[in-house]
């Protein structure tokens, strides 16, 4: 099952740009490959309209806050925010 769900996020994590994601206990970090995204527009929309939960970094990554205290969570959450950013990138 564990294996299925981290496929799906590469998967994702292609369509998106997506180079790294780091999931701990107070979210989820993405950066993108050459800190760039397919779809700028869109992405700054979605995060303007998610700004309690969404931060972008100087160094041009985001972070999601979310409460992931397990390993499930972590991956379930992660899940979520590659599946909506290659959404956004489509």
């Amino acid at each position: 099952q564990h294996l299925l769900s981290v496929l799906a996020i590469k998967i994702d994590c292609l369509a998106a740009g997506i180079e790294k994601i780091d999931a701990g206990p107070k979210g989820i970090a993405v950066v993108f490959r050459n800190q760039n995204f397919a779809n700028p527009e869109k992405l700054l929309a979605h995060v303007s309209s998610h700004q309690e939960r969404i931060k972008i970094r100087p160094d041009q990554s985001l972070v999601f806050r979310a409460k992931a205290e397990d390993a499930d969570e972590r991956l379930r959450i992660s899940g979520i925010v590659a599946g909506q950013l290659a959404e956004l990138a489509a």
